[in-house]
C-alpha cells in the first residue's frame, strides 16, 4: 500500500509529472485488469478486447470501421483486435444480406458470457479508481482530463495539417520537376531535330 500523503505532497511539488503520473495509472490499472482476467481463465485479453465486447453487447453487431470509429483507433489496429477475439471464440463475422461487400461483428455465446465477466471486472476496476473520490472530484477529474485529451487531439489535428501541408508541398514540387523535365526534352528534342 502507498502511503496517500506522500503522493499528494510529491504531485503537489512537480506538476509537471502529471503525464508520467497518467502513464503509471494506465500501467495499473492494465495490470489490475490482467490480473482479474486470469483469475477467471481469460489469458490474453486487454481493455481493447473488452470495450469491443462492450460495444457489440450495446450494439448487437457493427462494422470494423464502425468499431475502429468508436474506439478511436485506426482500420488496421482494430482488424487484429477483432481477429484475436475472433480466434478465442468470443466474435464472428457476418455477411450482410443486402450487400455482400459489408460484414458485421456480432457476439458468440462465448463472447456474451465474457461480457458479463468484463463488466463486473469493470465494475471492480471503476469502484477501486474511486475509493475516497466525493462525487464533486470524480466530476473534476473527468473534466480535468477530458481538457487534456482535447489538447493532444488539437495538437495532433494541427500535426496531421503539418503533414498534410507539407505533402502537399512535395507533391507540387515533384510535379513542377516533372513538367521542367519534360519541357528540357522537349526543347532538346525541338533543338537537335534543327
Amino acid at each position: 500500500m502507498y502511503p496517500k500523503n506522500d503522493i499528494l505532497t510529491s504531485m503537489s511539488d512537480n506538476r509537471n509529472q502529471v503525464i508520467s503520473l497518467i502513464s503509471r495509472i494506465d500501467s495499473l490499472t492494465s495490470l489490475y485488469l490482467k490480473t482479474k482476467l486470469e483469475k477467471q481463465g481469460i489469458i490474453g485479453i486487454v481493455s481493447s478486447h473488452g470495450f469491443i465486447l462492450h460495444l457489440l453487447s450495446l450494439h448487437k453487431k457493427l462494422t470494423m470501421g464502425e468499431i475502429a470509429l468508436l474506439i478511436d483507433r485506426d482500420k488496421s489496429t482494430t482488424t487484429v483486435l477483432i481477429k484475436k477475439l475472433e480466434q478465442g471464440g468470443f466474435v464472428k463475422k457476418e455477411t450482410c444480406q443486402k450487400d455482400s461487400r459489408i460484414r458485421y461483428i456480432k457476439l458468440t455465446e462465448n463472447g456474451l458470457k465474457l461480457t458479463t465477466t468484463t463488466a463486473d471486472i469493470s465494475e471492480d476496476l471503476i469502484n477501486t479508481a474511486y475509493t475516497d473520490f466525493s462525487d464533486s472530484e470524480k466530476t473534476e477529474l473527468f473534466h480535468l482530463l477530458s481538457k487534456l485529451e482535447i489538447n493532444f487531439k488539437n495538437a495532433e489535428n494541427e500535426n496531421k495539417s503539418l503533414e498534410w501541408n507539407l505533402t502537399y508541398v512535395l507533391y507540387k514540387t515533384i510535379i513542377i520537376y516533372i513538367v521542367l523535365y519534360k519541357t528540357i526534352l522537349i526543347y532538346r528534342g525541338l533543338f537537335w531535330k534543327r
